[in-house]
């Protein structure tokens, strides 16, 4: 391959990264009305983290990403263990527990303007609401 033709397989792949992670996000709540009835909450949930991170392990060798440091890595794992299992894994109970999809996604979907009311009551002004109009 020359160089040109690289340079324009990065440039695709790179355009394709967020399509794929919203495709991916976007998915779990469907994905989880119609599989817990058939597995429990939590496998379902390891599974699509497991696909989920070979494939951006995929992309990352194609694209020759550098790779975080260990102390990088050990604080994207809290995060990630708290947005698997606190948050996605009390969405996936709950449908399991024949809440309805939507209602979890409305209700989860709220997350960010909480979130931001919370930080505008902890004496940080109105700064947090006003960061998610620019989201």
């Amino acid at each position: 391959m020359t160089l040109l033709t690289n340079k324009k397989l990065h440039q695709w792949i790179l355009a394709l990264i967020p399509i794929q992670f919203v495709f991916l996000w976007s998915t779990g709540f469907i994905g989880a009305k119609f599989t817990v009835a058939y597995s429990d909450p939590f496998w379902l949930l390891f599974l699509r983290g497991f696909f989920s991170c070979i494939t951006f392990i995929i992309i990352a060798s194609i694209l020759k990403s550098p790779w975080p440091s260990w102390t990088t890595i050990k604080k994207q794992m809290i995060a990630g263990i708290m947005l698997q299992a606190m948050f996605l894994g009390g969405a996936f109970k709950a449908i399991s527990l024949n809440m309805p999809a939507t209602f979890v996604s409305l209700v989860t979907g709220l997350q960010p303007i909480l979130t931001a009311l919370i930080i505008s009551r902890k004496g940080q002004g109105y700064l947090g609401f006003n960061g998610e109009g620019l989201s």
